[in-house]
């Protein structure tokens, strides 16, 4: 046609429609934030049918390809929730960053405001692509309680690395996922097959054991809150979440920093991503960690956020954080004194005070502790 720049036309050149409206603008509009989070999470979904796709054909549960015809639909349905401008230009500065394997430029990278969508994006996908996996784990650890926490925790987390090699190193090799003859032929090379489930190994193990390891340990912070007894403060609920969200990012940036370091990678993005993908499914595990490690059989989670927790100056503190009406606490026993001196009426009010808290299940060893931070601050 003359030689036009028919991609300019397309592209560049609003196209107005019979109404007179620009068409281009309708078929190429950015989507509105809302869509945006949407479409964070069909990604994730899709990556999860991925993973899923992944271990059926590891299993021997699908053909190579049944395996290739659904990668491929499933790449057919990826580039139909492509990010925003914005986003995909952020992943693209984060990803030529990511390839120097500098941990130090890809921090600067990640901190700098015009990245923060893509990071976030990264983060939502892997996120809601591993949280498939928490009711599996969540049930395990009500079931079994931190012993069944962790193994479900590494199993699971295996699982998921050693089924996904396959999808990695296809995309290692730059296999067009929609060519499904091109996939098959390679599914079918034994060679190939055993490169991938040596990957899946490499990376399952480390990955694994640290999910495992943080999965046994979620929970332990927050139950000191309760051994502490009435002397719980803020800043030291705020201390016992902060380390048990320390805990499962650094385990999740742990876990696959040591499954690159035995496959031979360096991509310190990965590293962060993962590690900050694992809080939600992390706070699931903590919760139940808590609710497993409370005294006698009961649940933890429901005595410190649905009972009062009172601070050193005699504060409700779940009334603080969650809203509740605070009471007055019980008085203590009433004792006949005879104290004559100021160092012996503190003696007689811990002595009673200690008392009340052994009644109210406080372990002996910090019921006194516990009494005497309380009178020293009345």
């Amino acid at each position: 046609m003359a030689g036009r720049d028919l991609s300019a036309e397309l592209f560049s050149t609003p196209a107005p429609s019979s109404a007179g409206r620009d068409l281009s603008a309708e078929l190429f509009a950015e989507p509105s934030a809302t869509d945006e989070v949407a479409n964070v999470g069909k990604r994730g979904l899709l990556q999860a049918e991925r993973t899923r796709a992944d271990l059926k054909f590891q299993s021997g549960a699908i053909t190579a390809k049944e395996y290739a015809e659904n990668i491929s639909d499933l790449a057919r349905r990826q580039k139909q929730i492509k990010p925003s401008g914005n986003v995909a230009a952020g992943l693209e500065r984060l990803q030529e960053v990511n390839e120097t394997g500098s941990f130090g430029d890809v921090a600067k990278e990640v901190i700098k405001p015009k990245n923060w969508k893509a990071l976030a994006s990264l983060i939502g996908e892997s996120a809601v692509a591993t949280l498939q996996t928490v009711p599996v784990i969540v049930g395990a650890g009500i079931a079994a309680g931190p012993p069944g926490l962790a193994v479900a925790s590494g199993a699971t987390s295996f699982a998921t690395e050693f089924g996904s090699a396959i999808g990695e190193l296809l995309e290692k090799r730059k296999v067009d996922t929609s060519n499904v003859a091109a996939v098959q032929k390679l599914l079918e090379d034994p060679k190939f097959i055993s490169e991938a489930r040596e990957y899946g190994v490499k990376r399952g193990i480390p990955v694994a054991a640290f999910d495992a390891l943080s999965a046994g340990f979620a929970g332990r912070f927050i139950r000191a809150l309760k051994t502490a007894g009435t002397g719980v403060t803020r800043k030291a609920a705020i201390t016992a979440g902060a380390k048990e969200a320390g805990v499962q990012v650094g385990s999740g940036m742990a876990g696959e920093a040591g499954g690159q370091i035995l496959t031979g990678e360096n991509k310190p993005l990965d590293i962060i991503v993962e590690g900050l993908a694992d809080l939600p499914g992390g706070l699931a595990e903590v919760a139940t960690g808590a609710r497993n490690r409370g005294a006698k059989g009961k649940d933890l989670s429901s005595e410190l956020f649905g009972k009062e927790t009172k601070t050193a100056k005699g504060k409700d503190l779940s009334s603080e954080l969650f809203g509740k009406k605070e009471t007055a606490p019980p008085p203590p026993p009433a004792t006949q004194t005879t104290a004559t001196t100021p160092e012996q009426v503190r003696a007689e009010r811990i002595a009673a005070l200690t008392e009340l808290n052994i009644q109210q299940g406080i372990p002996a060893e910090n019921a006194e502790g516990s009494a005497t931070r309380k009178v020293d601050a009345e």
